[in-house]
């Protein structure tokens, strides 16, 4: 989210409207990579952890990686592939029948079924 105005508009939507939230797995996991290339203080780099572990952590099931693999294969056949960190969070969202929020809704709208909400 990057300090997105946008972004902490939308999280306090939620909230205000008291909707259930959770992170899947490898959202954390994308966060982590963020935080071990940055170069800010270690202090500094744990914040934007806090809010995201604050939610439940959804696993990555068996379900959710077939689904992620499916839809990996589809788009890479139709040639539109996208990062697979993306299938297995909008996997994530199909299976679970959520939406993704996301500050780049064109990796998700591909995703058939999936539920998308820009921030």
């Amino acid at each position: 989210m990057n300090g997105s105005d946008a972004a902490l508009r939308k999280v306090s939507e939620i909230e205000g409207d008291r909707l259930e939230q959770h992170v899947p797995a490898m959202t954390l996991q994308e966060l982590f990579i963020g935080v071990g290339a940055s170069d800010v203080p270690e202090r500094k780099r744990r914040k934007p952890a806090y809010a995201v572990e604050a939610r439940p952590i959804l696993p990555t099931t068996e379900e959710i990686a077939r689904k992620a693999g499916c839809i990996d294969g589809t788009l890479r056949k139709q040639g539109d592939r996208i990062d697979i960190s993306d299938a297995t969070i909008g996997a994530t969202g199909v299976v679970r029948d959520e939406p993704v929020v996301t500050g780049n809704q064109g990796h998700f709208e591909r995703i058939p079924r999936l539920e998308v909400e820009q921030y």
